[in-house]
């Protein structure tokens, strides 16, 4: 097509466009390419350019009281309003807000032909702030505590004071009594401008501080006390009475004791402080006392003086007395008078106190005779003091006092000294006197020995007692001899020698340790040393002792025993005769004793472990003579206890004829243990013995019944060349035969949907290659087919057997009767089902199921005989002669091997039809062989109460629901979507107040499966939905006069009321669309009129 546009239009290339901008009827022709044929058509453009009114006031000018004015526009409908800058339009209105003068600006624009108008006003504004001004009369003190503020004064002004300020009405002043700052607010009482001054009034009403301290209390020391008080600039002080003031200071003296006061007063703010203080008096004098120790004596030399003790005093002694420093007390060493001074630390006054000392240190008389001289005869003397009344006697070492007496014995010779002590002064005298010894000849009492017999290189002692007047000179010599001695000054072997010097007992015990190395009784001798020259004087003592020999053993030979077994006896022998054995054992867990004497019995031997354990048993020879016993050289030998070895438990096995066996480890409790097994039953396949683990082999057994080896195996442990065997144990491999499989069957060959029986023995359990587990089991073939077996044993022990069914064919076999062919539901008798799947619009959907064997090939039979009819010819069925049934394997698989052969179709609402079937495999025959027609129907519930997809309004609610299936009341019911607020399901109606909206009402009836057959029942129903419109109170529309319409290329087009009309529809109004050619109205041959109810 070309397009060619009248006068006025400026075409848009290349479009079927153009644009105008004047009003008038513009018209386009439009010429065919193809036949060259034009067609015209015209529209009128009109013309609005009409500007609107505008128009501007305000509601005040600007003050501080009325700091907003509002503009407002003259009101016109269809109209926009734009504001200048520095305005506040107020949304939706023909007003706006202004806060600073000036002049504005108002742009009114028709939203009908947009043509503006502009409108000007001018906002004035008096916003000047009165001048304020505060001062003050004085701060505040304690001799002026009220001040008074004054403000600026002002003709036209109110007065507003911040709190704390106590105006003086109808005065430009107000009084504070506190400290702070302060605020005056001025008003204009002319344009409410207001302005603010502040002061701050400052306080000082703080005291001086008064103080008062004291130099001290009064005393015997101090009698005068100064009073200070604290030191302040720009104070006076006043003083109580009795205080004698030092002028021009803050200070003041007293004498007597009492409480005074001082009075500060501020000249600054004449505020006044106070403070007092005490003064005490102390002038009592300290308590004095004197006492001494002692009087002065050879037996006292010092004494003690005491001053009477006292807290808070300190003690002065008169010369002489030596002060003990920190205390009370002084010494003193001569005769004489003293004196203490005791002062008061507290308050310095003094007391005294004095006491005289005598001395007395005259010595006694001392005087000493001896009774005699030392001889053999008188070996003692006795020294005599001269006696004297009140004294004591003390003599020197060596004299033996007799108590009570002034005398003491002597008995050796040398110079002894007696010291008097008198009693009364403890003075001292001494006197001496010199005791001689004349010559004795010496004795020897007793030579004894520790022990009647020693072993040999064992020390014994020799003891020489009884010694007598040895004096300085003789000491022991002891000998001996193999035989006796006549002379032991002359013969003998000396043993050890004792000098004076070494005698104990005072001189009257020699003692000598010493050993003899050679068996034998030997003659022991004590004599004196050095040899007395009188041969007279030659005293001795003798005795003896037996050196007994070393007893020896005989070396043991070491054992090595098995656990549990008996050890040999072991017997002792050695050297002298009367030796006998004691023996120790390091390890008595190998069942034998720690320690024993004599000969060691057999015992069983104990090891529990897992390894060897050697005991070492330590025997010792010994000999007794005269009550000694001596030990001889020890010896050692061994036990060896080999451990028992073990075998594990070994698990019996069974095993099946031709399978490996499972390997045989053997282990035990100890490591090296050989295992030595046997098999009572080669045949098996094992050897009759051997050592060691036992590899896996395959087991025999050629026969029809198990075979049972035993096998022994006996654990066995090698060490020191002995071998110890454990417990024996035994396990067994029983060897089971194969089960003979076998399979029998009914028919070796079964026609197509014939069933023949595979009968399986020879087993205990069966698997068939069709996972049946039975002996037995049911089978139908189509092709020639080959079933298994699996036969296992009691023992577990399977073969497999196998049997080839074949298929027979389809014209040697009989057809199947009439029962062998059911439709979906495996029914006892054949039949058809009619499911009836809703799919809408009054439809549902059909699915006839015929139940055989793969392969059979089924479909309609629409022929002269027996054809597939309808009830209703408007339906969907039937389906031409000859249409195939669908073949579908179900799952899960059915056990007879069937399929199903599906027709799916298509009918309407309560109508039903017959269907009839062929096979290929059954050539001539029809099924089923009598008519069968689907009585059961199908049906949609009619839904009642309201029009779908009508518009309601809310005014109209409640709506009543109801609904009828195939033309009977329904049993069911009705929800609703979107719920509304406050509303439940299931619904009865459309309830009153719900909002506005679409909704949808559903129906869901309540109808039981319909049977396989019967009579014409309600059947199965479907859910059905309507949609429900509701909507708020009625507006008024507008129309949208002329529309533009354009027409597609098959010069159509779609109009509806939604592209004419404006605002919200009313409920059962009727509108119209007219369309127009030009100013004709398009003439009916022409659909062009369309009517919309809302």
């Amino acid at each position: 097509m070309t397009y060619t546009w009248s006068a006025g239009i400026t075409p848009i290339v290349g479009t079927n466009t153009g644009t105008v901008t004047t009003a008038g009827t513009y018209t386009v022709t439009v010429t065919s390419t193809t036949n060259g044929c034009t067609g015209t058509a015209s529209i009128t453009v009109t013309s609005n350019t009409t500007p609107p009114v505008a128009g501007l006031t305000k509601s005040n000018d600007i003050t501080c009281s009325q700091p907003t004015a509002t503009l407002t526009a003259t009101p016109s409908t269809g109209m926009t309003y734009a504001w200048s800058a520095g305005a506040t339009p107020i949304f939706g209105t023909n007003t706006a807000t202004v806060n600073t003068q000036g002049t504005y600006t108002v742009t009114v624009t028709s939203t009908t032909n947009g043509c503006t108008a502009t409108a000007s006003i001018t906002v004035l504004s008096d916003g000047n702030s009165p001048i304020a001004g505060l001062s003050k009369s004085n701060d505040i003190s304690c001799s002026q505590p009220i001040s008074t503020l004054t403000a600026t004064p002002t003709t036209g002004m109110t007065y507003a004071w911040s709190a704390g300020v106590t105006p003086i009405v109808g005065t430009n002043t107000g009084t504070v009594t506190t400290a702070g700052t302060y605020t005056v607010t001025v008003t204009s009482t002319t344009n409410g401008c207001t302005g603010t001054a502040s002061i701050t009034v400052t306080s000082n009403t703080t005291p001086p501080v008064a103080g008062l301290t004291k130099s001290n209390d009064l005393s015997c020391t101090q009698t005068i006390s100064t009073i200070t008080a604290t030191p302040t600039t720009g104070v006076t002080y006043a003083w109580s009475a009795g205080v004698t003031p030092i002028v021009g200071t803050n200070t003041g003296t007293v004498t007597t004791a009492g409480t005074y006061t001082i009075t500060v007063t501020s000249t600054t703010n004449g505020c006044t402080g106070t403070a007092s203080i005490t003064v005490t008096s102390n002038t009592t004098p300290p308590v004095a006392g004197l006492t001494k120790s002692s009087d002065l004596s050879c037996a006292q030399t010092l004494v003690t003086l005491t001053a009477t003790p006292a807290t808070g005093v300190t003690y002065a002694w008169s010369a002489g007395v030596t002060p003990i420093i920190g205390t009370n007390t002084g010494t003193v060493t001569t005769a004489g008078t003293y004196i203490v001074t005791v002062t008061s630390t507290t308050n310095g006054c003094t007391g005294t106190a004095s006491i005289t000392v005598t001395n007395n240190t005259t010595p006694p008389v001392a005087g000493l005779t001896k009774s005699n001289d030392l001889t053999c005869s008188q070996p003692t003397a006795t020294l005599t003091a001269t006696p004297t009344t009140g004294m004591t006697y003390t003599w020197s070492s060596g004299a033996t006092p007799i108590v009570g007496t002034n005398t003491a014995t002597v008995n050796t010779q040398g110079t002894y000294t007696v010291t008097v002590t008198s009693t009364t002064n403890g003075c001292t005298g001494t006197a001496s006197v010199v005791v001689n010894q004349l010559f004795c000849c010496p004795i020897i009492g007793n030579l004894g020995v520790s022990s009647p017999a020693s072993c040999l290189n064992s020390n014994f002692i020799l003891t020489a007692s009884g010694l007598q007047n040895m004096g300085s000179t003789y000491g022991i010599i002891f000998k001996y001899s193999t035989t006796p001695l006549a002379d032991p000054y002359t013969g003998g072997t000396i043993l050890g020698t004792v000098l004076n010097s070494g005698l104990t007992g005072g001189g009257t015990t020699a003692t000598l340790s010493t050993s003899l190395s050679i068996a034998g009784t030997y003659y022991l001798y004590a004599i004196l040393t050095p040899d007395p020259s009188d041969i007279n004087c030659r005293p001795f003592k003798n005795n003896s002792i037996i050196i007994i020999e070393n007893a020896t053993v005989n070396a043991v030979a070491n054992q090595i025993v098995c656990n549990g077994s008996p050890t040999s006896t072991i017997n002792f022998s050695g050297n002298p005769s009367g030796v006998f054995f004691d023996w120790t054992n390091n390890t008595p867990s190998i069942g034998l004793a720690a320690n024993g004497s004599g000969s060691i019995a057999s015992f069983t031997a104990v090891n529990t472990g897992n390894a060897p354990i050697t005991a070492s048993i330590t025997v010792t020879p010994k000999l007794t003579v005269s009550g000694v016993t001596c030990s001889g050289t020890p010896t050692t030998f061994t036990i060896t206890v080999n451990p028992t070895p073990t075998v594990n438990t070994i698990p019996n096995q069974s095993i099946c004829n031709g399978f490996p066996t499972i390997a045989v480890n053997f282990t035990g409790n100890v490591t090296s243990t050989v295992y030595n097994w046997t098999n009572n039953t080669p045949s098996i396949g094992l050897a009759s013995s051997g050592t060691g683990n036992i590899p896996s082999f395959i087991a025999i057994n050629t026969g029809t019944l198990p075979i049972v080896a035993t096998i022994t195996v006996t654990p066995s442990y090698t060490n020191g060349g002995l071998t110890c065997t454990g417990v024996p144990k035994t396990f067994t491999i029983t060897v089971n035969p194969q089960p003979i499989a076998i399979i029998t069957s009914s028919s070796d060959s079964l026609c197509p949907g014939e069933s023949g029986t595979l009968i399986a023995s020879g087993g205990n359990t069966y698997l068939w290659n069709t996972g049946a587990t039975t002996s037995s089991i049911s089978v139908m073939v189509t092709v020639n087919t080959s079933f298994s077996v699996t036969v296992t044993s009691s023992a577990g022990c399977s073969s497999v057997a196998t049997k080839t069914i074949f298929a027979k064919p389809l014209t040697s076999c009989i057809p199947p009767s009439f029962s062998n062919y059911v439709v979906k539901g495996l029914h006892s008798s054949p039949q058809f089902t009619d499911p009836c799947t809703c799919i809408g619009n009054g439809l549902f959907s059909e699915e006839v199921v015929v139940t055989d064997f793969p392969g059979r090939n089924w479909f309609i039979n629409n022929t002269t005989t027996n054809p597939s009819t309808l009830l209703d010819p408007a339906t969907l069925l039937p389906f031409a002669d000859g249409t195939p049934l669908i073949p579908v394997i179900p799952v899960p698989a059915r056990t007879d091997g069937r399929i199903y052969y599906v027709l799916n179709g298509v009918h309407k609402d309560g109508i039903g039809y017959q269907a009839f079937f062929r096979s290929t495999t059954f050539p001539g025959q029809i099924f089923p062989t009598a008519t069968t027609p689907l009585s059961n129907k199908c049906y949609y519930p009619v839904l009642n109460g309201f029009v779908e997809d009508y518009t309601y309004c809310r005014s109209s609610l409640p709506i009543g629901l109801s609904s009828t299936i195939n033309g009977k009341i329904g049993a069911g019911n009705f929800t609703i979507s979107p719920v509304p607020p406050g509303v439940t399901n299931p619904i009865t109606s459309v309830p009153a107040g719900i909002p506005a909206g679409t909704y949808t009402i559903s129906y869901n009836p309540k109808v039981s499966i319909p049977p396989v057959s019967g009579d014409d029942s309600t059947g199965i129903a479907c859910t059905i939905s309507k949609l429900l419109k509701i909507v708020n109170t009625p507006a008024q529309l507008t129309c949208n006069d002329l529309l533009n319409v354009s027409l597609d290329t098959t010069c159509q087009a779609l109009i509806n009321a939604d592209m004419i009309l404006e605002g919200n529809y009313g409920c059962y109004d009727d509108y119209s669309v007219v369309l127009k050619l030009g100013n004709q109205t398009v003439p009916n041959p022409i659909t062009s009129f369309y009517s919309e109810k809302h």
